[in-house]
């Protein structure tokens, strides 16, 4: 009896021990998915904050800034022009109240990415280009659902952007261009990069009346409004 006794304890101390150790196992388990919490973005798409900002957006709603650049190689492969673009949005913040719905309530740092591709001058690439951008943006969408996106189309990143428009399942709550050449309506090439208006909420245009005489046969001989029968205001 004595016997049994002894086996029954020790047998009690033994599920006490296990059952402290599967606790202190799931605590740290807990801790280090704390700590390795980080923001996920997609494939081709790289951010420019340090983890500081990364951290701070995950606490409340994400404001995406992404930049479409127009380089003629992968930026991925240039510390230099990774710096171009650091400079470029360092000082930018998103002021309060910059959404229709109030939010956010103070101004903000957004987190800042960049879509990565190489700028080819066909239109096989570019849409191509705009598939992966339009995944990548669905997927931010799906995985960060009160997140907001701020957009920025330089050169021909912003006819990136069109095409994209025309795969994308929600709409980017703004976008904002810079010198996007224009296709001639007559040209082929031209419905490929028809900004669809339902995927975007709010859109700025930035470009200049003056004459450039561009050496490309695709593109139109004058940098000018391109889009006349859009329903936003440029």
């Amino acid at each position: 009896m004595k016997k049994q006794h002894a086996l029954l304890i020790i047998l009690c101390n033994l599920c006490v021990i296990y059952s402290v150790n599967a606790l202190d196992n799931k605590e740290e388990k807990q801790q280090v998915s704390i700590t390795k919490k980080t923001l996920i973005v997609p494939e081709n798409f790289y951010t420019l904050d340090d983890d500081q900002v990364m951290q701070d957006a995950l606490k409340g709603q994400i404001v995406f800034y992404v930049i479409v650049p127009e380089f003629s190689d992968l930026v991925s492969k240039s510390e230099l022009k990774q710096n171009m673009l650091k400079q470029f949005v360092n000082a930018v913040m998103v002021p309060k109240d910059f959404f229709s719905e109030g939010m956010p309530s103070e101004a903000i740092k957004p987190v800042s990415l960049y879509f990565d591709w190489q700028e080819e001058e066909n239109a096989k690439t570019r849409k191509q280009a705009a598939g992966s951008f339009a995944v990548g943006i669905n997927a931010l969408k799906k995985r960060y659902k009160k997140s907001r996106f701020i957009v920025v189309g330089m050169g021909q990143g912003g006819n990136l952007i069109h095409n994209a428009t025309q795969k994308i399942i929600s709409p980017l709550d703004v976008v904002i261009e810079l010198a996007v050449p224009v296709f001639p309506q007559d040209s082929v090439l031209s419905a490929d990069y028809t900004l669809n208006n339902a995927m975007v909420n709010r859109l700025f245009s930035f470009y200049t009346g003056q004459d450039f005489q561009l050496a490309h046969p695709t593109l139109h001989p004058e940098y000018l409004h391109y889009n006349s029968s859009s329903v936003h205001p440029l």
